[in-house]
């Protein structure tokens, strides 16, 4: 309603006053309804937004339900009737006349332009009355009505956002598919433009993610516009904006673009983000640092970037709110002035020797302590600070002396709280007075009771409390990537407490679930290029934390083995790689335990024998499919096939597929259970799937299912851009849900002896991994899914450990989270 970029919420209730929810562009919101005259209680059913009068200030007619507005004897009251409030432009709104005075129970109103003249036209649905069209009379001021097809998005163009640029002003409207209660408003959007003869530029931002541009466009005409065919498409695009605290005073601002261009930063105290940073170089992927920031302040920004076409984009207005600044414990007694009832001042015994710091006085340095020149008791000394300070302990430090003794003091604070004291201890040292942390500005202290002739204090420690300190703060921790290919790698890194995460590579984005180990793994990557990446972490109370950019290098390609000659390429010999992949079916008989793993479990069987042995889909047939998807590329010849045991389904023919988007036909399978064994040219893939083509029978599947081939473990590395090679290091383990096998890496960083045990749930060893003396390097390790007694476990959370005591006799150890998924 503000015209300030950010939108904003009006609620309107049945029993409660009208709620306007100002937009307070830090993800925070306002009720300003009371200040801008729109809190009206009239049991509100329905309201609907539009510029009226087409100033450029949107409006809200309000429909309300009392039957009787103005009758008490009715249960209405005098703000009953229906409002249409007029936005005055300065925050506020004023309840037109005319409509106003409507009473017919109105339960839906919609607005559209029903006569084509360029103001929105009213239409009220009342549940007492007949229905109601309110023609709009229109005036001088000027108007664009924009009227959209979606392509690719929504045909009504729902959820689509529609900016206009209009003389340094934002003007936003979102379609959508729902407005106003038992009602719905026309889709052609009204902008009224007030004294404005140009538009600068109208911005569409689909669904789909195209956005398109027009600018310099007239005012006073219905624009019909269609996705993708609007003056130009902008193709280049941010991927990702973000923003992470890194300290109270300074901010990491990290976005991500789909094309290879540069940018900068603007930022500032206001919407003008008067300031900026330095233009970055070319890249995908970008993080700026901005100091000397103001502590526990909100502060907009946008980003700005160019490509290499010379395309320029600017982001929304964001923002981003500054951490408070910790307030550590401290003796803050110094910062008060302090006064008393009396006070020794022949001696230079004064009340600010009670809070100078210093713990003495007779019969060392009577200087230093504070004496009242009176009797004791009710002699007082008071402290003021300049402003509210939050506080939770005081220590009173008696006259070291020992002929005079401070048996009973009263404390009372500003805000009439009051603590009582025994005796002070009566060598000087502090007596500890412990309590919940308040607020207060000033505080008197007061002898109730003494011994000796004089009564004073050597110090007063006045402790503020310890606020915005946290042991749970969010970091990123041993971010590393391993397993390193041609076109695939394997992100990993560790938060500090548990927290969603977003791994972005160029100008992709991978993200994770709330945990505190992360792992990604990304394809399709060129062989021999170098990729830059960072990692954003943000944990469930709002926390965020964003690395640096770093990079790795893919390894080169594999020639394919069509286009070498045989007396440079050495055939790779294969060997049962099944248990490195993870298997997943188009479908499968759960409620008979007839799950795609059991393809892939080793056991040959299935009915009429053990029909819990086999995979069996559970769908038509034809179409039905089985893949086994590798975590890192790997080099396939040969498949055997053992079709179910059973004579009355048979599969007659079938498809493999690759990740690279070959295709490969063969025939039928034996009919009873025995291998059919397939084999093909070499090539490289990280998934293979069998799509069943024709079939005999109601029910296929297969007892077992084994693919051959090479694992490219020779042709990969690990590059580890944090950690020191030389530590103790478990890497998370991946796949993580598994249900084949699963692997990790341990760095040992001197010769020692290694045990590595898996625990189930209850805290029973289950396997024993391994137990020997090592040598300094990588250790990589497998686990099968399976006991010492080599039983497969059941799906569940299992528990990793391992126990590294090197020579020198440093001893590490770590436990990690295993999921296993049947």
């Amino acid at each position: 309603y503000d015209n300030d970029g950010f939108l904003d919420i009006y609620v309107v209730s049945c029993y409660e006053r009208n709620i306007l929810f100002h937009n307070n562009g830090d993800g925070t919101f306002t009720n300003i309804a009371r200040q801008a005259g729109v809190d009206g209680v009239g049991r509100s059913v329905d309201c609907v937004s539009g510029a009226f009068n087409n100033d450029g200030w949107g409006d809200f007619y309000v429909g309300n339900y009392d039957s009787d507005p103005g009758n008490p004897d009715y249960g209405g009251n005098y703000e009953g009737y229906n409002r249409l409030y007029w936005n005055n432009g300065d925050g506020t709104f004023t309840n037109a006349p005319g409509i106003t005075a409507d009473r017919a129970r109105t339960i839906g109103s919609s607005i559209g332009d029903i006569n084509n003249d360029g103001f929105d036209d009213l239409y009220t649905v009342n549940s007492t009355k007949l229905n109601k069209l309110y023609l709009n009379q229109g005036n001088a001021n000027n108007w664009l009505q924009i009227q959209l097809e979606g392509d690719q998005s929504s045909r009504d163009a729902i959820g689509t956002r529609i900016e206009l640029d209009v003389g340094g002003e934002k003007r936003i409207k979102e379609i959508s598919g729902a407005s106003g209660y038992c009602s719905h408003s026309s889709l052609i959007q009204t902008f009224g433009l007030g004294a404005a003869t140009l538009v600068d530029r109208i911005t569409i931002k689909w669904l789909s993610g195209t956005i398109d541009e027009l600018t310099n466009v007239n005012v006073n005409q219905r624009l019909f516009l269609k996705e993708g065919e609007v003056g130009h498409t902008v193709s280049f695009q941010f991927t990702e904006i973000g923003s992470a605290m890194l300290t109270p005073n300074k901010v990491k601002i990290s976005w991500q673009t789909n094309n290879l261009s540069s940018g900068y930063v603007q930022y500032g105290l206001t919407n003008t983000v008067s300031n900026s940073t330095n233009p970055t170089a070319s890249g995908y992927l970008f993080s700026e640092e901005i100091d000397g920031l103001l502590a526990d302040t909100t502060y907009y920004y946008k980003i700005v970037a160019e490509d290499t076409a010379g395309q320029i984009i600017k982001s929304e207005l964001a923002s981003f709110v500054t951490t408070i600044a910790p307030i550590p414990a401290e003796n803050i007694a110094s910062q008060a002035t302090a006064t008393a009832s009396s006070e020794n001042t022949r001696w230079g015994q004064t009340a600010s020797k009670a809070v100078d710091g210093i713990v003495d006085g007779y019969p060392g340095d009577y200087t230093k302590e504070w004496v009242a020149d009176q009797s004791p008791a009710g002699t007082w000394i008071n402290l003021m600070f300049s402003e509210d300070r939050v506080i939770d302990k005081i220590i009173l430090h008696d006259r070291i002396n020992l002929n005079d003794q401070i048996l009973g003091m009263q404390i009372t604070f500003d805000n009439d709280m009051q603590l009582e004291t025994g005796p002070l201890p009566n060598d000087g040292s502090g007596l500890e007075v412990v309590f919940d942390p308040v607020a207060v500005k000033a505080i008197r202290f007061r002898v109730t009771n003494a011994e000796g002739s004089t009564a004073g204090l050597a110090e007063i420690e006045v402790w503020q409390a310890a606020q915005n300190l946290t042991n749970s703060e969010l970091s990123l921790d041993q971010i590393n990537v391993t397993e390193v290919d041609s076109n695939s790698a394997v992100i990993g890194w560790k938060t500090s407490i548990s927290a969603y995460g977003r791994c972005f590579v160029n100008e992709d984005t991978l993200e994770t679930s709330l945990a505190d180990s992360h792992t990604v793994f990304i394809e399709n990557l060129m062989p021999e290029t170098e990729y830059p990446f960072s990692v954003f972490a943000e944990s469930a109370d709002g926390q965020t934390a964003q690395s640096d950019i770093f990079t790795f290098t893919t390894m080169p390609g594999i020639v394919p083995s069509d286009t070498t000659s045989p007396d440079t390429t050495e055939t790779p010999v294969l060997v049962d790689i099944t248990g490195e992949g993870v298997v997943s079916a188009s479908s499968e008989k759960s409620r008979w335990g007839q799950t795609a793993f059991k393809a892939v479990d080793g056991i040959i069987d299935g009915y009429p024998g053990d029909y819990t042995k086999e995979w069996v889909a559970d769908e038509t047939p034809v179409g039905a499919w089985i893949r086994l998807s590798f975590p890192q590329p790997v080099i396939a010849g040969k498949i055997i096939c053992y079709d179910r045991p059973n004579l009355n389904d048979q599969i007659l023919g079938f498809v493999l597929h690759f990740s690279d988007g070959a295709s490969l036909e063969f025939g039928e399978l034996q009919n009873d259970g025995t291998a059919s064994e397939f084999t093909f040219e070499h090539r490289q893939t990280t998934w293979i799937e069998l799509e069943v083509t024709a079939a005999r029978g109601g029910n296929v599947g297969l007892a077992e299912w084994v693919v051959w081939g090479a694992s490219i473990a020779a042709k990969s590395f690990a590059t580890d851009v944090t950690r020191n090679p030389t530590s103790f290091y478990v890497s998370s383990n991946y796949p993580n849900p598994f249900n084949a096998k699963t692997r990790f890496e341990v760095n040992i960083p001197e010769p020692g002896w290694l045990q590595i045990a898996i625990f189930n749930i209850k805290g029973e060893k289950i396997k024993l991994l391994a137990d020997e003396i090592v040598a300094p390097g990588m250790q990589k390790y497998t686990w099968n899914g399976r006991t010492d007694n080599a039983a497969d476990v059941t799906s569940g959370i299992y528990f990793l450990n391992t126990l590294f005591i090197g020579k020198s006799g440093v001893s590490n150890q770590s436990t990690g989270k295993l999921m296993y998924l049947k």
